[in-house]
């Protein structure tokens, strides 16, 4: 049986705040609001968001009853702040790893979970506006969904 988004995303946050060292769960959490958002809610450092940015179905039979789901996840890393000593920037780069390292390959225990694959990681280069180093990783997978 094929899992909700939301339990997919859950695992994604889970594995995380308990696979990597610098990171809790207090800081990895669904989030998809904007940096500014991010600066006002006082966020504790370093911190990974987790959202789902896009799904596609690909129909694998006549009555459309039975489909590959692939699910793309967005994971906002925000690593360091430019205006005070909170994650250093040579860390930075150790927690790009552990999040890839974390992640890539694993079904994150859910049945009929194709493994995860890191597929690109990017500097966010409007962040900087904000004072923010922030890292953004696209992570895919897919499932088998069957409409009941």
């Amino acid at each position: 049986m094929a899992s909700s988004i939301k339990t997919v995303s859950d695992a994604i946050i889970n594995r995380l705040a308990s696979a990597v060292d610098s990171l809790n769960p207090e800081t990895v959490a669904t989030f998809a609001g904007s940096l500014k958002e991010f600066v006002e809610l006082g966020r504790n450092l370093p911190f990974v968001g987790v959202a789902l940015n896009r799904a596609r179905y690909a129909e694998l039979n006549s009555d459309s009853s039975l489909a590959e789901e692939h699910l793309t996840f967005r994971l906002t890393l925000v690593a360091e702040d430019f205006r005070g000593r909170r994650f250093s920037v040579e860390n930075t780069y150790g927690l790009i790893d552990d999040v890839r390292d974390a992640l890539m390959g694993n079904d994150l225990g859910l049945s009929g979970l194709a493994p995860i694959t890191v597929e690109t990681c990017e500097k966010d280069e409007e962040a900087e506006k904000e004072g923010l180093a922030v890292y953004r990783i696209t992570v895919r997978t897919w499932q088998v969904r069957q409409q009941v």
